[in-house]
């Protein structure tokens, strides 16, 4: 068992080479056709199959057989020492002293000690074969027995209700199994592809490259090999399928593509899925698909053959053999330490390094037959043939004399033979055949860009269609023009579409993101007959009115920044900034916004993916979950429904959830959205936000022990903060009296774990904006009244200066949103109402926003779903008005803008119309003073609703 182990191990580590070339084709010629890719890995199976090569001049292999197979002659026939053979010196001179002293053959020894040592590999080898066959027949068996209720369809292929995602099943006679669930026409792209799979024969190849990957499991490049195999089979046929495609047919079957993503559930040695491997890659490759250049399949092509004619051949075996001649030496022969083996019946030698004319000679080892041999002369440039017996051992002398006082070394070169060290003294001294050669470090240059080509990447995947290319240094410095020094610092990247309607700028600060000239500054969007930017050093309201009024923007740039053609974009802390034209094609904002930090958005793509979460655009039927996640912050997860389940949910018992428990979800099926709220909700609607979103239900109530530990952790604290032991009490009493309001869009980014002492662990996301916002669990949206924010950060000894905090309602109003519903459309009529005290709405309640432009007409209904970022920034605006002012019936008749806050069935709870010097809110007037911070909560409401018709 040990010889074959040894066997294979020789076999893989030379396929390993082809592998590794393979890889290096792949990545030169990332544009070649796809079925090249499964060419090249044929030629691997062939180097892993075929026992024997062909010798050439061109290949580049360091040695047909790195690990000798001699090493297994028993002690008794051959005293030994193992070694390597690499014909690289630096690893020869490194391993083999080790071998010699681990594994050196003792006489007293009757079996070589690398012999037990492979034996034992050997057993360990067999054994990790059989698992990996046990599991494919587990596998296979459990499929068959899954699939046996299905019925035909037509022709080779089946329904079945058990099947999630289309597959082949069969080597002789393959079945195509598909869902019972699928639509007619999803049905017919997943029936192509496997159809397709069926004609290039990859039901056989597939299960071929698993029967080799158990056999050669323990070399890590084999696995590789086989992962790259599957992926390239699917893209291969995915090529195969969308030749003749229009784009849109090709935007159709990524789709179905993604919703049929098998999450890795099917044997991977059987069968062929059609959403098994590679979604993300494959659905890039479909929708960028374009005819490979011919030059590029010839230049493929190329590199394939020449990496067959350099690694599916053998080396010609030529090596030297070094003779030290001692120092003083008289002899008439000097023997070689090491022994060769011919592989032939005919030896060649030639003279080697430092050796002249001389007479050469064999001396038998280890021969079967008793044979003469006679020296031979040998002069440099010109070969000698010896008539050998093949497989037997010699040693190598020469007729050289050394009268110096030190030992002299000298070589010949011989071709087709085995080498093996007997000499302990010559073991230790290394295999110095080739001189000394000096290892050479290659020094890894990081690449500075690699978080900008991460956020690019990601970018470009939630716009499919588009193929970017890099922006020309020209066209870059004409879209910078306006933005004078506020980049300066910022690592730019630019990219334009193919296409030339989309383009975009992504950039990464290179030092401290306080220096930043983008830290804490403040933006607005102002329309009169062009779109402008206009950023601000620092909040100013005045430079805010002085702009309406005048002709030209660029009055206020001593004030702050204007820019005109383009807009950008920037998180709290600037780290991270993204630019677009004004005019652009796609928008891709909303990618930056949720993808921001590369790291973490390649963690969300990979895990999302892994959890059936569609990371683009997906076809209806499908289910939205809106979530704050530990590890993402706050999230919309789309989850693919079939037409079943989703009319199954709509047909569901709605329930009401433990008061305090916040949820927020959205089932949209045939161009409808039915929204679903912790006081209505569907049963199998939670298991799915548990099972793929790992939705979490929590309250303050979940806190039922005493806290024993804080910690408080955000971005811009260098070290997450301990709370002290005498102000837990304290931070509990805080943390129940918050009030159970929604979540609103106020930036949680950062997080406070309670350890309680029942050994319970509660997470708390804090708003790290001016107001007193919680989450408890996924979306159990809390807030504390100011006085009690203000508090909460003191206990971390962080200060709450100059935080400007909005006024909660009055808890103690016993008016009720129901009060407050009207029917009317015209928010700005007068009806001679008498003043009444107003409440805010409760957000979760609030389904949607319809927002009026009084001097159009124009009307837009925003939800979270469509608008996520418009529509919770609405309700931030909205949560900081103050219903406590001075009051009167409503006596204004014209307006600007309004908003009017609706339930899920469309009725109006709320109508709300800011002013410059107050708001009327349900036909009552709220007159504030002109220097409070009331004003400016209803002029940004008021310019935010501007801001939301002046943008398409």
């Amino acid at each position: 068992m040990g010889e074959v182990f040894l066997k294979l191990l020789n076999m893989s580590m030379t396929a390993g080479w082809l592998i590794l070339a393979v890889l290096c084709v792949r990545f030169l010629f990332r544009k070649m056709p796809r079925w090249i890719y499964c060419v090249a890995w044929g030629m691997v199976a062939v180097r892993l199959v075929v026992p024997f090569s062909i010798e050439s001049a061109f290949s580049l292999l360091p040695s047909a057989e790195p690990i000798r197979s001699d090493a297994m002659v028993e002690g008794e026939f051959l005293p030994f020492v193992p070694s390597i053979d690499s014909n690289l010196s630096f690893v020869e001179d490194t391993v083999n002293p080790i071998l010699a002293e681990a594994f050196a053959y003792q006489e007293t020894d009757s079996v070589a000690p690398l012999q037990i040592i492979t034996g034992i590999a050997g057993v360990i080898w067999i054994s990790g074969m059989i698992l990996l066959l046990l599991y494919a027949a587990v596998s296979m068996i459990r499929l068959r027995l899954g699939v046996r209720e299905a019925v035909r369809y037509k022709e080779n292929i089946y329904l079945c209700d058990w099947v999630k995602s289309p597959f082949i099943l069969g080597i002789l006679r393959p079945r195509i199994y598909v869902s019972s669930a699928l639509r007619e026409d999803e049905a017919d792209y997943i029936i192509v592809h496997e159809k397709a799979h069926l004609k290039r024969k990859d039901h056989l190849w597939k299960p071929f490259g698993f029967l080799l990957l158990c056999i050669y499991w323990f070399n890590p490049l084999c696995w590789i090999a086989y992962i790259l195999l599957c992926k390239d089979i699917e893209l291969a046929c995915d090529e195969k399928v969308i030749k003749k495609m229009s784009f849109r047919d090709r935007k159709q079957y990524s789709r179905v593509l993604l919703s049929c993503a098998t999450q890795r559930r099917l044997v991977f040695a059987c069968p062929l899925a059609f959403g098994e491997v590679g979604v993300k890659e494959r659905v890039r490759s479909v929708l960028r698909y374009k005819k490979p250049a011919f030059w590029i399949s010839a230049a493929a092509i190329a590199a394939c053959v020449a990496a067959a004619v350099c690694f599916l051949t053998n080396p010609s075996q030529t090596c030297q053999v070094r003779i030290t001649v001692p120092a003083g030496s008289t002899a008439a022969f000097c023997y070689s330490e090491e022994e060769i083996s011919p592989q032939g019946k005919t030896l060649t030698l030639t003279n080697g390094d430092g050796l002249g004319d001389t007479a050469v000679i064999l001396l038998p080892v280890e021969v079967r037959e008793e044979n003469a041999y006679e020296p031979t002369y040998m002069t440099p440039g010109m070969p000698v043939k010896m008539d050998v017996e093949k497989n037997a051992w010699y040693k190598i002398g020469v007729n050289v004399q050394n009268p110096t006082t030190k030992d002299k070394d000298f070589y010949v070169s011989v071709k087709n033979v085995e080498i093996r060290v007997t000499s302990e003294e010559a073991a230790e001294s290394g295999n110095d055949i080739y001189g000394a050669e000096e290892a050479v470090n290659a020094d890894l240059v990081s690449d500075e860009n690699a978080p900008l080509k991460d956020l690019a990447y990601y970018l470009e995947l939630s716009v499919p269609g588009l193929e970017f290319r890099d922006m020309s240094e020209k066209e870059k410095t004409v879209f910078l023009s306006e933005y004078d020094t506020l980049l300066d610092g910022y690592t730019l990247m630019a990219r334009e579409s193919t296409d030339g309607k989309t383009a975009y700028i992504v950039g990464h600060y290179n030092a401290e993101v306080t220096d930043s000239p983008l830290y804490k500054m403040q933006y607005m969007y102002y329309t009169s007959d062009k779109r402008y930017q206009i950023l601000y050093r620092e909040e100013n309201y005045e430079a805010m009115d002085r702009i309406k009024e005048e002709q030209g923007v660029q009055a206020i740039t001593d004030e702050g920044y204007v820019i005109e053609n383009s807009s950008i974009i920037w998180p709290i802390g600037a780290e991270y900034i993204f630019l677009q034209p004004t005019d652009v094609g796609q928008e891709m904002y909303s990618a930056f916004s949720r993808y921001l930090d590369p790291a973490r958005g390649r963690r969300y793509i990979e895990d999302a993916l892994s959890r059936g979460i569609a990371v683009n655009d997906v076809k209806e039927p499908y289910l939205s979950i809106y979530m704050i996640s530990e590890e993402y912050g706050e999230i919309t997860e789309k989850i693919p429904l079939t037409e079943e389940a989703a009319s199954g949910i709509l047909e569901e018992e709605l329930l009401k959830l433990t008061p305090g428990h916040g949820f927020g979800a959205s089932l949209h099926m045939n161009g409808e959205s039915h929204y679903y709220s912790e006081s209505k909700v569907p049963q199998s609607v939670l298991n799915l936000a548990a099972e793929k979103c790992g939705y979490r239900f929590e309250s303050p109530e979940n806190i039922a022990a005493p806290i024993i530990e804080a910690c408080f952790d955000c971005s811009w604290l260098e070290e997450p903060l301990y709370l002290e032991q005498k102000h837990l009490s304290r931070l509990e009493e805080i943390l129940k009296g918050a009030k159970f309001d929604g979540v609103g869009n106020c930036g949680y980014g950062a997080k406070l774990t309670l350890t309680l002492e029942n050994g319970e662990t509660i997470t708390v996301f804090k708003g790290t904006d001016d107001c007193g916002s919680l989450v408890f669990g996924s979306w159990g949206g809390y807030s504390l009244r100011d006085e009690a924010d203000d508090e909460f950060w003191e206990l971390f000894g962080l200060s709450a200066e100059g935080h400007e905090r909005f006024s909660l309602q009055d808890e103690k109003s016993e008016s009720t949103v129901e009060d407050q519903k009207v029917t009317t459309e015209n928010p700005g009529e007068n009806t001679g109402n008498t003043p009444a005290q107003t409440i805010a709405v409760d957000a979760s309640e609030v389904a949607g926003i319809e927002v009026v432009n009084g001097n159009t007409g124009e009307r837009k209904i925003l939800t979270a779903e469509d608008a996520y970022y418009e529509y919770h920034d609405l309700l931030k605006l909205y949560r900081q008005l103050d219903f406590t002012a001075e009051s009167e019936e409503n006596t204004r008749v014209g307006y600007q803008y309004s908003m009017k806050l609706q339930d899920t069935e469309g009725n109006t709870l709320q109508n709300v119309t800011p002013y410059k010097d107050g708001v009327t809110v349900n036909r009552i007037f709220y007159q504030y003073d002109n220097t409070s911070n009331e004003v400016a909560a209803s002029l940004r409401l008021m310019e935010y609703l501007e801001y939301i018709f002046a943008f398409e």
